[in-house]
C-alpha cells in the first residue's frame, strides 16, 4: 500500500461539496490501487471501491466507481508521459484523481508515496472562476482553429455555468468577445440558454 499525499481539489458544484470533504478526509490514508479496485484505508478502516474500466487516452485511463448510495464517479489515472512527468515533480511512486462525472463538478487529486513518507504539501484549491476561465479560453481556441461543433459543445457548458453561479462573463480574459460571439449567434442556443447570452 502507498500513502495518499492529497494535491488539489477542484469544485464547480457546491453540490459535491459533502463528496469533496469525503475525499480531503482521506488525505494520508494508505491506497491500494489497481485496474479493478480502489481502497483507502485510515484507522483501520477501509473505503473499498470496485473500479470497471471506462475508456483511455495518450494521457490518462479512466475507470467508473460509486458510493454505497448509488452515486458515480471517475478515478482517473495518468498513463504514459503524462504520469512519468507527474512523478518527477512530486518525488511520488502514482497518483490518481476522483472526480465527477460531469465535468463541470468536481475533482480531488492525490499523490502516492511510500508509507512513511507522509507530506503535508499545500494544497491547491480551484474552482468556478478557473473553470470559467479556462472554458473561454477552450472557446476561443476552438475558433481561431474553425472547429465550431467544439466551440457550440463549450459555449453551452460556459453559458450553464455562467447561469448556475452568477458570474459576468466580461470580467475574464477574452469574456466579452465570447459574450459578443454569443449575442451574435443567439439563434443557435434554445429559448433558456438565450435568456443568459441576453444578460451578458
Amino acid at each position: 500500500m502507498l500513502r495518499a499525499n492529497l494535491t488539489e481539489v477542484f469544485i464547480v458544484d457546491k453540490s459535491y461539496q459533502h463528496i469533496v470533504d469525503f475525499f480531503k478526509k482521506l488525505n494520508h490514508s494508505l491506497v491500494s490501487l489497481s485496474d479493478k479496485e480502489l481502497i483507502f484505508t485510515t484507522n483501520n478502516f477501509s473505503h473499498k471501491f470496485k473500479l470497471t474500466y471506462r475508456e483511455e487516452d495518450i494521457f490518462t485511463k479512466t475507470f467508473l466507481s460509486q458510493f454505497v448510495d448509488d452515486t458515480p464517479f471517475r478515478v482517473i489515472k495518468p498513463i504514459g508521459f503524462t504520469k512519468e512527468i507527474s512523478l518527477k515533480k512530486n518525488n511520488s511512486k502514482d497518483g490518481f484523481s476522483v472526480g465527477s462525472i460531469n465535468p463541470d463538478g468536481y475533482s480531488v487529486t492525490f499523490i502516492l508515496t511510500e508509507k512513511n513518507d507522509i507530506r503535508d504539501v499545500t494544497i491547491k484549491i480551484k474552482g468556478v472562476e478557473e473553470q470559467l476561465q479556462k472554458l473561454i479560453t477552450g472557446a476561443m481556441m476552438a475558433l481561431q482553429n474553425n472547429l465550431n461543433t467544439d466551440f457550440y459543445t463549450i459555449s453551452r457548458r460556459l453559458i450553464a455555468n455562467i447561469s448556475a453561479n452568477k458570474i459576468h462573463i466580461k470580467q475574464f480574459e477574452y469574456g466579452s468577445l465570447i459574450a459578443q460571439i454569443l449575442k451574435d449567434n443567439l439563434h443557435l442556443y434554445d429559448e433558456i440558454e438565450q435568456d443568459v447570452i441576453r444578460q451578458m
